[in-house]
């Protein structure tokens, strides 16, 4: 469904939120969310996904998500196998957004959100705060884990770290090199990026998710893509819909209305800074 990441300067002056957001033909939505709690939110989603897939909130919390499964999907299978009932990740992360400010709450939230409501689809959720701190939540078939960052960087292509590390070597020779080769290429991107300067780092991340592959690395930015199973449950080709880059440190949002390889970038208006 997509490949993520967050990435830090050193000069802890700037911190960003990225992604690619994969998937047959559905709506694709950006705006900003106001929640009862008072809390507002820059945010990605589409619209058959319920709740928020990504966003950044009023108070310096953003969330990235992603994919994380082994189920294969059925090419015979009506609406109801496409891999979206009882999907609860997104509804996870626009609860989160509503209440929590840092990357320990967060987590804390998204553990009991998971007991509480469990998720027929596993997931991914890259965090990160106004205070620099930056961490993972991997859930996958009831099981929760998370790990605080300790590089500046960090970044997921649908796989698991944490969890699921026997089930992923059963997976097809073609989703191992899609998802193990963009985790590669994503975790060269961190260790390559995160030293420059802000300006710099946002065109890198623009470059880095409009590319293509080639014969020995799988694409970011895909059309038409045929891999079942590689990036999401469905059986359907897919294509990249959106591509968003979150600005934590000032509170805005960057985004393509489709592929980001074609079409130009487009700067949702600042929120009010309520930190």
């Amino acid at each position: 469904m997509c490949t993520t990441g967050i990435l830090k300067g050193t000069d802890k002056e700037w911190l960003l939120g990225f992604k690619t957001l994969d998937a047959a033909p559905t709506g694709t939505w950006h705006a900003e969310v106001s929640f009862p709690s008072g809390m507002r939110a820059l945010a990605v989603g589409i619209t058959v996904q319920l709740g928020i897939n990504s966003g950044l909130n009023s108070q310096g919390l953003c969330s990235v998500l992603s994919y994380l499964d082994t189920c294969m999907p059925d090419p015979n299978g009506g609406p109801q196998e496409s891999g979206w009932v009882g999907d609860n990740r997104g509804l996870a992360n626009a609860s989160m957004l509503a209440e929590c400010t840092t990357v320990q709450e967060g987590y804390q939230f998204l553990s009991k959100y998971f007991q509480q409501f469990p998720s027929n689809v596993g997931g991914n959720f890259l965090l990160a705060d106004h205070h620099g701190t930056i961490g993972v939540v991997e859930y996958y078939q009831g099981q929760v884990r998370f790990q605080e960052g300790t590089e500046n960087y960090l970044v997921r292509a649908n796989n698991g770290v944490l969890l699921a590390q026997e089930e992923q070597k059963l997976l097809s020779p073609e989703i191992q090199f899609d998802r193990f080769g963009r985790y590669s290429l994503a975790e060269t991107f961190g260790r390559t990026n995160h030293q420059q300067a802000k300006s710099d780092a946002i065109k890198a991340i623009k470059e880095f998710l409009s590319s293509h592959g080639d014969a020995l690395n799988p694409p970011i930015c895909v059309h038409d893509y045929d891999v079942p199973g590689a990036r999401y449950s469905r059986s359907e080709p897919i294509s990249t819909v959106t591509a968003a880059i979150f600005d934590m440190m000032n509170y805005r949002m960057l985004f393509t209305r489709s592929n980001p390889c074609s079409l130009s970038w487009e700067d949702m208006a600042p929120l009010e800074i309520s930190v």
